[in-house]
């Protein structure tokens, strides 16, 4: 059954205010692909802050007009689905191109950056090779804990020492006294 035109707008509207929120969007052709790829890549989104939505060429257009007033995107053609992430700029590229790794049936067409800039399928590409913001986080926080650790077992050892001449002083003076 056709949707209506007010279903119609309605979507757009979704859309649009997904879009507004994204910190990065990543436009795929999708053809070829079963609901149960769909769902388990909705799912994989929604688990990392983000949203997949296959939607019609023309109201993505529409949308993606009313959200980034200057980006050109006349060549976005064909069937399209959209992976969006409101924390991350990296896990949508990454979701993108590891399913089409896996799958074979995922083509990363474009995508737009929080600042409205467009990405080449290359530069997508690249992005999904750079480290998620949790391993980033991660790797930050294993770099400022090292200078702290070793500060912590300098300073072990500087007490174990203390300890250890004290012990032999007492057990010195224990034998002279003894």
């Amino acid at each position: 059954m056709a949707k209506t035109r007010q279903q119609k707008q309605a979507q757009v509207e979704v859309l649009t205010q997904e879009l507004t929120r994204s910190a990065m969007t990543v436009v795929v052709a999708y053809s070829g692909m079963s609901v149960k790829q769909a769902e388990e890549l909705r799912a994989e989104a929604k688990n990392n802050n983000g949203n997949f939505r296959v939607v019609k060429n023309a109201m993505f257009k529409l949308a993606a007009s009313r959200v980034y007033s200057q980006l050109d995107i006349a060549d976005i053609t064909g069937p399209v689905a959209v992976i969006t992430g409101y924390d991350d700029q990296v896990m949508p590229a990454k979701t993108a191109v590891n399913y089409a790794r896996e799958y074979q049936i995922l083509e990363p067409i474009a995508g737009v950056n929080g600042f409205g800039q467009r990405l080449s399928a290359d530069e997508i590409k690249r992005l999904a090779s750079l480290p998620s913001r949790q391993e980033l986080q991660g790797q930050l926080v294993g770099t400022l804990a090292a200078p702290l650790s070793g500060v912590v077992t300098t300073l072990g050892g500087n007490l174990r020492g203390l300890v250890t001449a004290l012990d032999s002083i007492s057990g010195a003076q224990e034998q002279s006294a003894g």
